[in-house]
């Protein structure tokens, strides 16, 4: 196999971005990326930039906004069409949950690595936040779990959390993800001793760290008794220690 070099990455600001598209997205982490692996618009037709190369697009809500099937095609298309990627390049759509993103890029290396591709991106962009609120992403996460038998997932979910001592009662308001996260926080307290201080010192540790970075959504500093004190989202996780809704 061919050995794989990454040679550029690039990441956009996460936040509330009602007036960023995806192809907004797209094209700021895709110019930034070439921007920093050296290679210029001229590059996308010179032999700097070896054809065929081929795209790994990551999503799961673009259905959200109307569009689903070729969002990784639409979203590319300008920068195609501006000479910032090469024509009739392969753009293959990852849809895997939390994992499309590090798929996509699995994808990528498995391009260049098979000497199918000279050069391979990977490149996810995400939109939650809508106008309306955030009752449809939320919805749509569920989806992710198993809708043919839904109730299923929802005893076994109830068997874990019962086994390691906690009453499994998904309520409105949040993502049924941190649910899921809550029993298995449950599982491992129950496991090896863990205790809410110390998921709530990770947390914290996060938050501090999220301050000083600039793309960061939340920018502000919190303690341990902070994250403790939050309002409880599911037991023992309360929302200081949860993924926010972004884009």
């Amino acid at each position: 196999m061919d050995p794989v070099f990454i040679i550029g990455t690039s990441c956009t600001a996460f936040g509330k971005l009602s007036d960023r598209t995806f192809k907004d997205l797209a094209r700021e982490a895709v110019r930034e990326v070439l921007a920093d692996a050296g290679l210029t618009a001229g590059d996308a037709d010179a032999a700097s930039v070896p054809r065929p190369g081929t795209a790994w697009f990551a999503n799961c809500m673009g259905s959200l906004w109307g569009q689903c099937m070729t969002l990784g095609q639409v979203a590319l298309q300008p920068l195609i069409r501006d000479g910032l990627l090469p024509l009739h390049m392969p753009v293959t759509n990852v849809e895997s949950a939390c994992a499309s993103g590090s798929k996509a890029l699995l994808g990528a290396v498995r391009d260049v690595a098979t000497g199918m591709a000279e050069v391979s991106l990977a490149v996810g962009v995400e939109k939650l936040v809508r106008p309306d609120g955030n009752g449809a992403a939320i919805a749509a996460m569920a989806e992710a779990y198993d809708s043919f038998d839904p109730e299923e997932w929802r005893a076994e979910h109830r068997r874990r959390a019962a086994a390691a001592g906690l009453d499994y009662v998904p309520t409105a308001g949040h993502a049924v993800t941190m649910d899921t996260y809550a029993v298995m926080a449950a599982e491992h307290m129950a496991r090896f001793g863990t205790t809410p201080a110390q998921i709530a010192a990770g947390a914290a540790k996060n938050h501090n760290h999220g301050a000083a970075n600039p793309k960061a959504q939340y920018r502000f500093t919190m303690t341990a008794a902070d994250v403790i004190a939050d309002r409880m989202v599911m037991p023992p996780l309360t929302r200081a220690m949860c993924a926010p809704i972004g884009d």
